[in-house]
């Protein structure tokens, strides 16, 4: 290089080499060519920098401008900047790429689906954030929340103890009531006036006595017998049931099974057995003592005689352990009393078909004219 700039040098500048000394011709190009070289730099470095003042200065969204969610990212930043938290390596990360100039398509395309990424990571720190901002409004929330629940549960319990208040003085009410009326009844029946149950049935029997003396035809005699059944059967409600023992109800369901009876039918409910004694009780009934007796084993028996004149006999004798046979004990025949219980229930047999009430009478036609019926008592106050 430097013999080609000496050589342009000689061209430029021709001298005559037989008039000067040789040593300081040499010696003046040297300085020559070092002075050269130094404006050559020099043009250079002016060139550059020249170029560098013409050359426009290229922002960070210039980078980017023609990258797909170039811009969103840029808001992202700005968005994410507003809460004034640190720049996370996230963010770091994101904004190094963002400033990054892509080389080619290929560069570009890697570029889009980054700030694609970098937009969705950045987006869910700044909900963070904001979640953060809005932690004193959602406690206020809550509390608010809570608050209105509790109010709403007072008012709840308090409704319901209004209600179990007023449920409880309605039924208290209802029981006072009942107790005055079973108490009036109980003081109608102290005076000799029958309930309304006893004088119908009273009637019924009376009723069908009469017919039955002037019928002559024995069909007609059971169809009598048959009505007479119905209606007592309306009046005391059907027959009465009664729970049967541990070892009685597994028979029982063993026979259901056995009788081809699914086993959820067989299981479903308690097993019961037909009583004998009706379904509605007899509550202050009267009547007068006609007989008090005892057997040889103590057991006590009464007969009573309705106004009407139907007997009426203990179903079952009161052994000496029983609660009633002390009052028993002190009544006597001809003794006006009021009675509670139940009327005892005919279960048929082959011998005897047909029945509702049960009668200690041994032909149908004392049963129909002039019953003597059996009676479970349970309480027997003297009037």
């Amino acid at each position: 290089m430097k013999k080609i700039m000496l050589f342009l040098l000689i061209l430029a500048f021709p001298v005559n080499v037989q008039a000067f000394d040789l040593g300081g011709l040499i010696n003046d190009l040297n300085q020559g060519l070092k002075q050269l070289e130094k404006n050559i730099t020099q043009g250079v470095s002016n060139t550059n920098d020249s170029l560098k003042k013409e050359q426009p200065t290229e922002t960070l969204s210039s980078r980017t401008n023609n990258i797909s969610g170039a811009d969103q990212l840029k808001e992202t930043f700005n968005k994410y900047l507003s809460y004034n938290k640190p720049k996370s390596p996230k963010f770091i990360g994101c904004e190094r790429e963002y400033n990054y100039r892509p080389r080619d398509n290929s560069e570009k395309t890697i570029l889009a689906n980054t700030i694609e990424g970098c937009n969705y990571l950045l987006v869910k720190e700044i909900e963070a954030f904001q979640y953060e901002v809005d932690a004193p409004k959602r406690e206020e929330a809550e509390k608010s929340r809570i608050a209105k629940v509790q109010e709403a549960e007072k008012f709840r319990i308090a409704k319901v103890q209004e209600a179990e208040r007023l449920a409880i003085e309605e039924a208290n009410k209802i029981a006072k009531n009942e107790r005055l009326a079973r108490e009036e009844a109980f003081q109608y029946g102290k005076a000799g006036n029958p309930p309304d149950q006893q004088v119908r049935f009273v009637k019924i029997i009376q009723e069908y006595s009469g017919k039955y003396k002037t019928v002559k035809n024995n069909m007609k005699k059971a169809l009598l017998k048959k009505k007479r059944k119905n209606e007592l059967k309306y009046l005391f409600g059907d027959y009465g049931q009664k729970p049967v023992s541990k070892f009685e109800e597994k028979l029982k369901r063993l026979s259901c099974e056995a009788e081809g009876m699914s086993w959820i039918y067989c299981n479903s409910g308690n097993i019961t057995e037909t009583a004998e004694w009706v379904k509605h009780s007899s509550i202050n009934w009267v009547g007068e003592v006609v007989r008090i007796d005892s057997d040889s084993r103590g057991n006590g028996s009464i007969k009573i005689k309705l106004p009407s004149g139907i007997m009426l006999t203990n179903r079952e004798d009161f052994s000496p352990d029983q609660p009633l046979y002390e009052t028993l004990s002190n009544l006597n025949a001809g003794d006006k009393i009021i009675f509670n219980g139940k009327m005892g229930a005919h279960i048929d047999s082959l011998m005897s078909k047909g029945w509702f009430l049960h009668s200690t009478n041994t032909t149908q036609d004392q049963a129909m004219l002039t019953p003597n019926f059996s009676f479970w008592f349970d309480i027997i106050t003297v009037r």
